[in-house]
């Protein structure tokens, strides 16, 4: 799927910027500065530190999703475009570009060239992106365990000037957990004071999430553990019948977790096979995982009341608030 979003106005006028460098510390390149030429600085590390009026995104900005080249794009959205709706948890977006229609507004390579991207949450607002507030380790910065690869990182996603209207992430970006997010940009990539800003679009991405202090490692969510008990020769329910209330529940009703977007429905991979077995205590070898999305094995049962009939995805329990799944009988 893909998605393309046109910006609405978000913020007060630019002209609230001052036209001044903005001094900061380091060793500097000093360009006086009046209407027309580019306020530009140079930091220590050879990096180009912009004034306030480089950092801010016009009002016109348009961004720009898709999983991938082939993916037809949806419509563009209105100027009064206010998030890209149907990401999902999971899918990788290839293409993720920031556009400036209407030449007004240029990207160039002096300006722009380290440009860098991040994912926020979308409480974060613009005068806490312009106080810093993207900056590693800020509250509002999605972390590793919701957004994948460089995203997730402490620098962010390089990025590549497509042309004068169009800055390009590098990476593919994939959001490990469902949420409400903004992207930060920061044209000298250091995210710092006075050196962000935030799109005014939000992407929505459906699917579970689990901000709880016990997933605080990338991949927490996929590898989180359900315990199932099977009975032998028998079902695994307390009647011995089949059933659908079992031991195995894949539960995100606790503090911290939930969903966003539609309830949705679950169900299960293939099954682990063994890495073999040490011949002399019989401990497991390893177990070969097997991805989401591959043929769901046939030892647990689907919900039409057989193992051979009915379906595979198992909708939410609604007692649960949606957010309990009770996996068939095994």
């Amino acid at each position: 799927m893909a998605a393309s979003c046109t910006a609405a106005a978000r913020c007060p006028s630019r002209s609230r910027w001052p036209r001044l460098l903005l001094l900061t510390l380091g060793p500097l390149l000093f360009h006086s500065c009046n209407s027309g030429e580019v306020d530009l600085a140079e930091s220590a590390d050879g990096r180009s530190l912009q004034s306030q009026e480089d950092m801010a995104l016009p009002d016109t900005h348009v961004l720009f999703m898709a999983e991938s080249a082939s993916v037809q794009p949806f419509p563009p959205c209105s100027s009064f475009c206010s998030a890209i709706q149907g990401a999902s948890a999971g899918a990788n977006y290839s293409i993720l570009e920031i556009k400036i229609p209407g030449g007004s507004f240029q990207f160039t390579e002096l300006v722009h060239g380290k440009a860098r991207l991040k994912v926020v949450r979308n409480t974060l607002t613009e005068p806490e992106a312009l106080a810093g507030g993207c900056r590693d380790g800020q509250p509002g910065v999605a972390t590793a365990q919701e957004v994948a690869a460089s995203w997730g990182s402490s620098t962010g996603a390089e990025t590549t000037l497509l042309s004068a209207d169009t800055l390009r992430a590098d990476q593919y970006l994939e959001f490990r957990m469902g949420g409400n997010y903004r992207l930060c940009y920061s044209a000298n990539g250091t995210f710092g004071e006075n050196q962000a800003d935030v799109t005014r679009q939000r992407i929505v991405v459906n699917g579970v999430f689990d901000l709880s202090t016990g997933c605080n490692t990338p991949n927490c969510l996929s590898n989180r553990r359900y315990d199932c008990y099977m009975r032998r020769n028998a079902f695994s329910t307390a009647s011995g019948k089949y059933g659908m209330d079992t031991s195995c529940v894949i539960d995100y009703s606790y503090p911290g977790a939930g969903f966003y977007g539609p309830t949705g429905s679950g169900s299960w991979s293939s099954e682990f096979t063994s890495s073999g077995y040490d011949e002399t205590t019989g401990a497991s070898l390893g177990m070969k995982v097997q991805p989401c999305g591959t043929k769901p094995a046939t030892f647990i049962c689907r919900d039409g009341g057989a193992c051979d009939a009915g379906n595979t995805f198992i909708a939410p329990e609604a007692d649960s608030l949606d957010k309990k799944i009770m996996l068939p009988t095994t």
